[in-house]
């Protein structure tokens, strides 16, 4: 069963990437089109979604090779070593295929300037204000999200520990730890910045 699941997952990743570069694709043959007006507003809209989508299916390729190795690497490495050994592969092809997340906003929109990840706040010095609320907003979303989620998976490792006599000690400090780094990150940044 396990076997079939890093498979199928495999199977997934090769999908996300293929779909990651046709919607690529579509933003460079999209990019060199000449319009004007209504048209290239519509064009311009039409980009950004396609730039999203790209980033959408490299970095979900990116996680779930990730998984799939370390999955792979706990329960099927003696068996099938092969497994593994390919969603390897797909995490190095993954990792590498990101240059066109950077590509495709380039392309999607050529005026924007290109955001200096080394700064701090290098992403957003390269947005408007509107584009900093929407990002703002999503980004205390997914905080809340990962919140309640790491709390649930504590609860849960708690109870598996207890079910199965399977320790999950280490599982627990982990997420305890970025809980712990989560609230303190966010709530430093806000005490900074009142």
């Amino acid at each position: 069963m396990g076997i079939i699941l890093l498979q199928l997952t495999n199977s997934v990743v090769v999908l996300l990437l293929g779909v990651g570069y046709f919607y690529f694709r579509k933003i460079t043959k999209s990019s060199q089109l000449v319009v004007t007006g209504e048209e290239e507003d519509q064009l311009l809209d039409k980009q950004y979604k396609r730039s999203i989508t790209v980033s959408q299916m490299i970095n979900s390729a990116c996680i779930l090779s990730l998984g799939a190795m370390a999955i792979g690497f706990i329960i099927v490495r003696e068996s099938s070593p092969a497994i593994p050994l390919l969603s390897f592969a797909l995490l190095v092809c993954s990792v590498l295929s990101t240059g066109i997340v950077t590509k495709s906003v380039t392309l999607a929109n050529p005026t924007r300037p290109i955001p200096n990840w080394a700064k701090e706040d290098g992403a957003f010095d390269a947005m408007d204000e509107g584009e900093r609320h929407v990002a703002l907003k999503a980004y205390y979303k997914v905080y809340k999200i990962v919140m309640g989620l790491l709390i649930i998976s504590i609860l849960l490792a708690m109870y598996y520990s207890v079910l199965t006599g399977q320790s999950q000690i280490m599982s627990i400090i982990v997420m305890v730890v970025l809980l712990l780094v989560m609230v303190f990150s966010y709530l430093s940044v806000i005490r900074r910045e009142r």
